[in-house]
């Protein structure tokens, strides 16, 4: 498997640093009469409450659901890893320095809650390093030693998410020649499979996984995946195999223009599926759509939800009453949890309609 050099490694910690930078502050009030490139899909409106908005959170970048608790992913605060309780939405704990020692992070990226919600891993982009945690509080007052196990990977072959498989195995997105690697629990690849997306002529591997990046999720089987992209309306769809089983249907098309040049979209092209939530019955996208003309440093952020089902069909909309950038769905398919950062930052729950 060919492997990345120290160049494109170099791309693959921007990768990490997208979504921060493009939200490197927080953003600004909404422009005038603001338009989205892609006209919206008529959706359910939902209204949604505050679960936390305590100032322990900096710039909480990904949410997770795990048993009665929510992990919170944080990309500015002195605590990268917030716990929370789900339903009284107090702060349990937050743990996870700036740094590169045992239960430290550099550039924490994804969350992996493991079936039954005792435990979580933390990826950390920049280290390629995953961390183990248990949702409880430890039983020593030392949170250097919050950590449960820690997963160096190979060098070279930067994994973007991962998702652990079971005992022995893991798959993951990353900078691989195929679309999705398979790992062993030493961080070590074993095999990858899966046909890249269309890229135009001359693109390297490398580069079409860089365009394509995104957020993977699996079900608590880990039997189904889902993997959207983060700039095109695209979510392909896999087995634990890494076999593909097609795609979803999307109401509303995104063809951005690649740059032939440098391989990267246009400057002025929108975000897709920012980001991914799934259960058993149903995948839920983020959508954005936004042109970044018009809406500037908004632009990174979405307020409606796209619903599919596994065959691939799409459900409808879900229409957010504020801004978000990342999504989460209780296993149950009850709750949506979100990430709110203007005009203040806090985690918000929706109630899902049934049926969807």
């Amino acid at each position: 498997m060919s492997k990345t050099t120290p160049q494109t490694f170099g791309l693959l910690l921007l990768a990490g640093a997208g979504l921060v930078a493009t939200s490197g502050a927080l953003p600004s009030d909404p422009p005038g009469s603001p338009v989205a490139t892609v006209a919206p899909v008529a959706g359910t409106t939902l209204s949604s409450q505050p679960v936390y908005d305590g100032a322990v959170l900096g710039l909480p970048m990904r949410v997770a659901v795990a048993g009665d608790r929510l992990i919170v992913l944080d990309a500015l605060a002195a605590q990268a890893v917030h716990i929370l309780d789900s339903g009284s939405g107090a702060l349990l704990e937050s743990f996870g320095s700036r740094g590169d020692g045992p239960g430290e992070f550099q550039g924490p990226r994804s969350l992996d809650v493991l079936p039954g919600g005792d435990a979580f891993w933390v990826h950390d982009l920049n280290s390629q390093r995953s961390t183990l945690f248990s949702t409880q509080p430890p039983a020593s007052t030392d949170l250097r030693r919050r950590e449960t196990r820690t997963l160096t990977y190979e060098q070279g072959i930067g994994v973007f998410e991962p998702i652990h498989l079971g005992d022995r195995e893991i798959l993951a997105t990353g900078m691989f020649d195929k679309r999705l690697g398979h790992l062993d629990l030493q961080g070590r690849l074993i095999r990858a499979a899966g046909a890249l997306p269309p890229a135009p002529d001359g693109m390297a591997p490398q580069q079409i996984q860089f365009l394509h990046q995104g957020a993977l999720q699996g079900t608590p089987a880990r039997d189904r995946f889902a993997f959207a992209s983060r700039m095109f309306t695209r979510v392909e769809l896999f087995d634990r195999h890494g076999v593909s089983q097609g795609f979803v249907e999307p109401p509303v098309e995104l063809n951005p223009e690649v740059s032939r040049k440098t391989g990267f979209v246009t400057s002025d092209s929108p975000s897709g599926y920012i980001d991914l939530a799934v259960t058993d019955e149903a995948i839920y996208a983020l959508f954005s759509g936004r042109d970044p003309h018009v809406w500037r440093e908004d632009a990174a952020y979405a307020d409606q939800v796209h619903v599919f089902r596994w065959s691939g069909d799409f459900v409808g909309a879900l229409d957010l009453d504020h801004d978000a950038i990342a999504i989460a769905v209780s296993p149950d398919g009850r709750d949506l949890y979100t990430i709110r950062h203007n005009p203040v930052v806090e985690v918000r729950r929706h109630e899902l309609p049934e049926p969807l």
